[in-house]
């Protein structure tokens, strides 16, 4: 099954209309629909997004977000097309975090995302020079790495939370990644 297909029978699933999925998501509803018409290839950071609302492994989706893109030409009017070994690549790595949180106990989750929050932040600063003012683009200092701390920070988030379930106790509200 193809990306677009998986995603429109997830939403259905859940009777959400793509306006209600795509907040969920922290997404428009333009960009959720143009994902799910395979008009656009969504980013690392909105692939953790959609398997969390969804509650897909990301690894499982990331596989078939790859497999969409190699079974066939980019689609017309696509906006972002990622090589499949970059892809590969990075599937790689989320899931050796993914491991690597399993193997975590609650107090070990908390100071890896704290660690993570302060260098996710530290990524997000601006350039120097950018301040972004008015008419001038905001440029964070290290793009690449903000989006792939801010994927990290939702797995640790998840997994504090459920967590914290177990033990019935509450998560540091900084280290709560919402989506909506």
């Amino acid at each position: 099954m193809d990306l677009p297909t998986l995603l429109r029978m997830e939403r259905a699933k859940r009777q959400l209309d793509i306006q209600d999925a795509a907040k969920l998501m922290g997404l428009s509803r333009y960009s959720l629909s143009w994902i799910e018409k395979g008009r656009r290839h969504p980013k690392d950071t909105t692939l953790a997004r959609i398997a969390q609302v969804y509650e897909i492994d990301l690894e499982e989706l990331m596989a078939i977000a790859e497999a969409s893109l190699s079974s066939k030409a980019p689609p017309s009017g696509a906006t972002e097309v990622r090589l499949p070994l970059e892809l590969q690549r990075i599937r790689a790595e989320f899931s050796e975090f993914e491991q690597r949180l399993r193997e975590l106990d609650f107090e070990q989750l908390n100071a890896l995302g704290k660690q993570l929050a302060r260098e996710h932040r530290e990524a997000l600063k601006p350039k120097e020079g950018k301040m972004g003012g008015l008419g001038e683009p905001y440029t964070p200092r290290d793009r690449a790495k903000a989006a792939t701390l801010y994927a990290q920070r939702i797995l640790i988030s998840t997994a504090l939370q459920e967590e914290a379930e177990k033990r019935q106790v509450e998560v540091d509200p900084e280290l709560v990644v919402t989506l909506a």
